[in-house]
């Protein structure tokens, strides 16, 4: 008898939010960091229009953080589930020439 294949699974399974995980479990990918909230929270929404099919099940989460320059707003979006679905986030954004970094939970 013939076998069933089992088909792939198609990209956008890569990009799942991670449902169960606690939150200080989570992977997140970060895009930028800029010294302005509201500048942050825009870029952040322009990243969504332009990488919709990527970044539009994430949620934006910004992280302050405070160097000799100043105050910095770093725009992190997730919950992910795994380091590879972080990994795999940050090689399609950076295919499309989007700055993607992995962030540790």
């Amino acid at each position: 008898g013939a076998s069933a294949q089992v088909a792939s699974a198609p990209p956008e399974t890569l990009i799942r939010p991670a449902s169960v995980a606690p939150t200080g479990s989570v992977w997140r990918v970060q895009i930028g960091a800029l010294a302005s909230r509201q500048g942050a929270k825009t870029a952040w929404a322009q990243a969504q229009d332009l990488h919709e099919d990527l970044l539009g099940p994430l949620d934006l989460r910004l992280q302050q953080t405070t160097v000799e320059r100043g105050t910095f707003y770093r725009i992190q979006g997730g919950p992910l589930s795994s380091l590879e679905q972080a990994q795999s986030l940050c090689a399609a954004l950076e295919s499309r020439d989007q700055s993607c970094l992995v962030v540790r939970p």
